[in-house]
């Protein structure tokens, strides 16, 4: 054992780290060629030709600890290059201390660990000037440049903590932004959706003038909307705006057994006024739409025929109306275009149908954690990025990169279609030594 050490001091490691730039595996056997090499020449035996069992049993482990490195972490590949720098160190403290591979807290253990599970969301294009990477060079360049006796792993394990501490806050910041920017977007387009299906639950019964139509899909919507965003459990609040959209369109209609009373069609245009002024719309705008309205009410529920002129009493202080194009508009009872008009209204953009089915891919998306690291196909590239939020409304998928801001939204049919057809993958990571210890059993038991 004292021999094999003696190999292994600072020079000799650059000169086999050397041979590690290109940021490949060093086999066990090229390993073992060259420490037998080296005990021929200390000892002059020109016979020498075996390594101490226990020293060909941590090299063996330590090749394993770094193939699992690169094979199973799914590790960016330059960050793999970078890593990879390190098996020999490793190998030089394991031989000192094989505790690192029965000791969960072995503090360089501990280190490699969190180097590989920090960098499983790492991706060059959302890496800000190579901070990250930058780093991991910095820290990995120091342990191989410094005598293994008289590196501080306490002191590296701090340093980086530090550093990962300050990268999780801004992230941990990104991500909450994103997040609460989606969920007011999902409540308003719950809104929206709401107001939707009023708009054609009362206007598919009826045919509608062009000018009701109007003020419906144009001014309501906008009404109703913010009603069901900011108080959607407030009923008494509510009801009143949804009692507008039905009584109007009742006093639009022209040959109805019971007329709609003056002062009613008064407090409809009253009601409308009120309300658009609350949402700041131009006076104007709002008196010259509400005696628009009143005069068509007025004409439709007094049997005033389209082409006179017709003037009210003195007291109302009103112009003379007189309709020059049809009232009632002739597409009022195709439902297809009624259900465009709702959707162009409320800016619905085209739902992309994806089929849902019940197999793995369902339920591995259903079970998909939230923090699960995923490869995404965007734009015919794939990113690394991360299932940060679930929605409590639609259950939404938010998907971000490793800086935490927002890459797409998915649904869980979307989610599931992306891992059925490859678009998706999750990224695998699961801790190093274990592994090896894993798998140094399941050899025993073969055995």
């Amino acid at each position: 054992m004292k021999m094999f050490l003696s190999l292994l001091q600072l020079e000799q490691l650059q000169k086999l780290n050397g041979s590690n730039q290109s940021g490949k595996i060093l086999d066990q056997a090229k390993l073992k060629k060259e420490f037998i090499s080296k005990l021929k020449h200390l000892s002059g035996n020109p016979d020498e030709k075996n390594i101490d069992p226990v020293d060909e049993e941590v090299i063996n482990r330590v090749s394993l600890l770094f193939q699992y490195l690169i094979e199973g972490q799914s590790l960016p590949k330059q960050i793999q290059e970078i890593l990879l720098q390190l098996q020999v160190p490793y190998l030089i403290i394991a031989i000192k201390d094989h505790s690192i591979f029965s000791e969960t807290n072995h503090v360089a253990r501990q280190l490699l660990e969190k180097l590989s599970e920090a960098s499983l969301g790492w991706s060059e294009k959302h890496d800000f000037k190579g901070k990250f990477i930058n780093h991991i060079k910095d820290l990995v360049e120091h342990i191989i440049k410094t005598d293994p006796e008289k590196i501080n792993f306490y002191s590296l394990m701090k340093e980086f903590d530090t550093f990962q501490d300050e990268n999780k806050q801004l992230i941990k910041i990104s991500e909450k932004r994103a997040s609460d920017k989606a969920l007011d977007m999902e409540r308003l387009n719950s809104a929206k959706r709401k107001t939707a299906a009023i708009m054609k639950k009362n206007m598919y019964q009826h045919s509608i003038p062009k000018l009701v139509k109007e003020i419906l899909l144009e001014n309501w919507v906008n009404v109703l909307t913010l009603e069901f965003l900011c108080y959607a459990d407030d009923k008494k609040r509510v009801q009143p705006k949804l009692d507008f959209v039905q009584d109007l369109i009742i006093a639009a209609q022209r040959n109805k057994k019971r007329k709609t009373p003056a002062a009613k069609l008064d407090e409809l245009c009253s009601q409308f006024e009120t309300e658009l002024r609350n949402l700041t719309y131009n006076e104007t705008d709002i008196k010259s739409k509400s005696s628009e309205m009143n005069h068509l009410l007025t004409i439709l529920n007094f049997d005033i025929n389209d082409d006179s002129m017709f003037t009210l009493d003195e007291d109302d202080d009103l112009a003379p109306y007189k309709i020059d194009e049809p009232i009632i508009d002739t597409n009022a009872l195709d439902r297809k275009q009624i259900q465009s008009d709702i959707n162009a209204a409320m800016n619905f953009k085209p739902i992309k149908e994806v089929e849902e089915k019940v197999d793995d891919f369902a339920e591995q998306a259903a079970a998909m954690k939230l923090g699960t690291w995923i490869e995404i196909k965007i734009n015919e590239e794939f990113t690394r990025a991360k299932l940060s939020w679930i929605s409590p409304i639609t259950g939404t998928r938010l998907i971000v990169n490793s800086r935490g801001q927002k890459l797409c939204n998915l649904t869980l049919s979307e989610l599931a279609q992306g891992l059925r057809v490859d678009d998706i993958y999750t990224v695998v990571s699961k801790p190093l030594f274990e592994r090896v210890l894993k798998s140094m059993f399941e050899t025993i038991d073969k055995v």
